[in-house]
């Protein structure tokens, strides 16, 4: 396998985790930055302004890796709207993020168990919005 184990290998797989799936690859991006800037979690991507609020090409293309690797399966829907992308684990990334999470501290885990916890409820718009607030926007 090609991905190094990281603290960003490691996030990623447990939000996608936590989540089961999600929906839109915008929700997913929102949910990196917020763990980044409002639990202190320590992903090492950039974000600049982009269409729908902070965007990462790094994160974008960290995901394109994950999915070659056979770690995260992505969906493509086309939608009136253009195509939408969506992620869930597979059965090896399951697997995988078993193993790697005996590497990560458990105050790491519990910064994402949090920003889990308080985003779950939120609708796409009110994530969104939450991200554009936090990224100064």
């Amino acid at each position: 396998m090609r991905v190094k184990v990281s603290f960003d290998l490691f996030g990623v797989l447990n939000l996608i985790s936590s989540v089961g799936r999600f929906r839109h690859r915008v929700r997913l991006q929102k949910y990196v930055l917020l763990a980044q800037r409002e639990v202190a979690y320590p992903f090492s991507f950039n974000f600049e302004r982009y269409f729908y609020g902070p965007y990462s090409f790094d994160l974008r293309n960290f995901m394109d890796v994950l999915v070659s690797e056979g770690l995260v399966k992505e969906e493509k829907t086309a939608t009136s709207c253009g195509v939408e992308y969506s992620y869930e684990l597979t059965g090896i990334g399951e697997l995988f993020l078993g193993d790697i999470s005996k590497q990560v501290p458990d105050n790491e885990k519990q910064k994402l168990r949090k920003l889990v916890r308080t985003l779950s409820d939120l609708s796409d718009v009110a994530v969104v919005k939450r991200a554009k607030q936090v990224f100064g926007w």
